[in-house]
């Protein structure tokens, strides 16, 4: 959003060469906890029991995961890393309409009645689950109670990777809640869990990046970064970046995963 066509994703892919790929599971809008189900984390269940007919007819499911947060996928995308999923072994495919969730198996077969809590595997689980190197750029959206929180739900999606090749992305950002003394704070602590993985992205934001870019910064950017802001000149609106800005961003992606022997 916001990058006029570029992303960070596709610059990456241009920087790394043919010899790499790069998948692009971002979707807009999603909370941590939505992201972390359709990566495997921190799974999304059944809320409530269901019986799956035994015909190809759409039936509705309530989503959660174990702790009760409420999953809300495909709200702007996203379709790929969710379907064809799984319940209880039976492949079919997950949609939305208007916030209420459908799942309509693929193939004909038994009806099956199906305990509430039982996990729905998602395309991303099966296709995706140990990747190269996992880049996780979440938060934006809320849904974590606490820096400690949002650590805990990293923490869950790069165990169920299976590798330890990731990127931390922190948050740009700021608002009346999260100030740049909060900022700073879960920065510091994200640096203390997981070191040369994270990217201090505000930090860089609001120091070296505009120079990096080869501009030259206003009188607003230059307010900002003695604020500790992102500069105006790298947003589109108050929160996403412009295609500069992905571009800085993939360079810096690039450099932590040669430095952490990624590539």
């Amino acid at each position: 959003v916001g990058g006029g066509g570029t992303t960070y994703s596709n610059v990456l892919q241009t920087l790394l060469g043919e010899n790499y790929q790069v998948l692009n599971a971002g979707v807009g809008g999603e909370t941590t906890y939505t992201i972390a189900a359709r990566q495997g984390g921190e799974p999304m269940c059944l809320k409530n029991e269901v019986t799956i007919p035994a015909t190809k007819t759409a039936v509705t499911v309530n989503l959660a995961n174990y702790l009760g947060k409420i999953i809300s996928p495909l709200k702007q995308g996203g379709a790929n890393s969710i379907n064809p999923c799984h319940i209880d072994g039976i492949a079919g495919t997950l949609t939305q309409s208007n916030d209420v969730y459908s799942f309509t198996r693929s193939e004909e077969g038994e009806s099956r009645t199906v305990n509430a809590n039982t996990p729905i595997i998602t395309n991303y689980m099966k296709t995706q689950r140990t990747p190269y190197a996992m880049i996780i750029w979440i938060g934006t959206n809320g849904q974590y109670d606490s820096t400690e929180d949002l650590i805990n739900q990293y923490k869950k999606m790069i165990s169920y990777s299976g590798n330890n090749n990731y990127v931390i992305i922190g948050m740009h950002y700021i608002t009346s809640t999260y100030t740049v003394g909060v900022r700073k704070e879960q920065e510091d602590a994200f640096r203390r869990e997981f070191g040369t993985h994270f990217l201090n992205w505000r930090e860089y934001l609001a120091t070296h990046a505009i120079y990096d870019a080869g501009l030259k910064p206003t009188e607003e950017d230059l307010q900002a970064m003695e604020e500790g802001k992102c500069p105006p000149t790298f947003l589109t609106d108050s929160v996403h970046l412009n295609a500069t800005a992905y571009t800085l961003l993939a360079k810096q992606i690039y450099n932590i995963l040669s430095n952490l022997g990624c590539i």
